[in-house]
């Protein structure tokens, strides 16, 4: 004879409700386990504080797109599952621990035909304008330097 139970109870079988980048899974009890929970608590306050403080927006904007600076504790296991992945998928590469998982996600069939991003693009852009800006201020600085010894 088969036992009713008023809640599903958990089998032991993951479900497939995964938090992104940690690779933890909702049991089905719709609950995470008492170590992954405080795993990703702390872990997730970290990532999410550096990604908080290192995008460039103002803070109305921050707010507006839902990036905060750490995961409510008080909220569901399926509510922090849904707040996490969606920071995952748009802000994963800004995760140093994660950032390789989500480029090889994020660029999968990508990597034949792989443009340098705007970023890569500026980012080499400024180091060439420094690097010419230092050679300037050194010629500059020889020459002062002569004129002021004669």
């Amino acid at each position: 004879m088969k036992r009713k139970y008023l809640k599903r109870r958990n089998d032991g079988n993951p479900s497939m409700r995964k938090f992104k980048g940690f690779n933890f899974y909702i049991q089905c009890n719709e609950k995470l386990s008492r170590k992954n929970r405080e795993t990703l608590l702390t872990k997730s306050e970290n990532y999410l504080g550096s990604i908080f403080h290192s995008l460039p927006m103002s803070l109305d904007e921050k707010i507006n797109k839902g990036i905060s600076n750490g995961l409510d504790g008080s909220s569901t296991d399926l509510e922090l599952l849904d707040e996490w992945n969606s920071i995952y998928e748009r802000y994963g590469y800004l995760i140093p621990d994660f950032k390789d998982k989500w480029e090889k996600k994020s660029l999968k069939g990508e990597t034949k035909t792989f443009k340098p991003s705007n970023v890569e693009k500026f980012e080499s852009k400024i180091n060439e304008l420094e690097f010419r800006i230092r050679q300037l201020e050194l010629q500059l600085g020889k020459k002062r330097y002569v004129e002021n010894m004669g």
